[in-house]
C-alpha cells in the first residue's frame, strides 16, 4: 500500500478500507490529494475526501489551506463543489472560526440544498454555540434529508472534544434529556 501510494497509483477498495480501519487517517488525505491533481471525473470528490481526512487526523489547517483557491475556480459539480465547501466549513469549525464555517456551509447549501451534511455542520455549530434549538433544528432538516447518525455524531463529538467542561456538560445534558439511550455514547466526556 506504501509502495502504491508513493508511486501515486490507485489504491483499490480493500487498500482504502484498511488504511480507514488502521486510522491513517493523513496518509489516506494524502492519496486522495494526490488524486485530485491526476484529473478524470472526480476530482473535485477526491479533494473533498482529502479534507475530510486531513480533519480526522486532526490537522484542520491543511484543510483550508488546500481549499483556499477552490472557490476562485468555475463550479464544475453542485454536488461535490458543496461537499468541499462543507470540509471547508468543518475545518474551519475545527478552529472555532464559526463565521467562517457557517459561510461555507451556507454556500454549500446554495449550491446542493439536498446534501445534509452541511445542516449537520451547521447543527454542530449551533451546538458549540449554545444555541441547541437551533441546532436541533439544523440536524432534524440533516436527518430528513437522509442523514445517518454517524456524520451528526462526528461533528457531535468534536464539538465535545474541543468544548471546554462547562460548555461539555451543557451539551452533555442536552443530548441525555432529548434520548439517553440514543445518546448514551456522549457519557465517556464526563470527568
Amino acid at each position: 500500500v506504501l509502495q502504491k501510494i508513493n508511486s501515486h497509483e490507485t489504491l483499490d477498495e480493500i487498500e482504502i478500507k484498511w488504511l480507514e480501519e488502521n486510522s491513517m487517517h493523513n496518509m489516506l488525505a494524502e492519496y486522495y490529494y494526490n488524486q485530485y491533481f491526476k484529473g478524470g471525473s472526480y476530482t473535485t470528490w477526491n479533494l473533498a475526501k482529502a479534507g475530510k481526512y486531513f480533519r480526522k487526523a486532526g490537522i484542520p489547517s491543511k484543510v483550508i489551506e488546500i481549499t483556499n483557491k477552490f472557490s476562485e475556480r468555475p463550479i464544475i459539480d453542485f454536488k461535490a463543489d458543496g461537499a468541499v465547501l462543507t470540509v471547508r466549513g468543518g475545518a474551519f469549525r475545527d478552529l472555532h472560526n464559526f463565521p467562517q464555517a457557517k459561510e461555507c456551509a451556507s454556500d454549500a447549501i446554495g449550491l446542493y440544498p439536498n446534501d445534509p451534511h452541511p445542516y449537520n455542520l451547521l447543527g454542530a455549530i449551533c451546538y458549540a454555540e449554545g444555541d441547541f434549538v437551533k441546532g436541533d433544528e439544523y440536524f432534524a432538516k440533516a436527518e430528513a434529508l437522509g442523514a445517518t447518525t454517524k456524520p451528526k455524531d462526528f461533528e457531535v463529538r468534536s464539538i465535545l472534544q474541543d468544548s471546554e467542561i462547562k460548555t461539555q456538560y451543557i451539551i452533555i445534558n442536552h443530548l441525555l434529556k432529548k434520548d439517553p439511550q440514543k445518546y448514551a455514547w456522549v457519557k465517556q466526556f464526563r470527568i
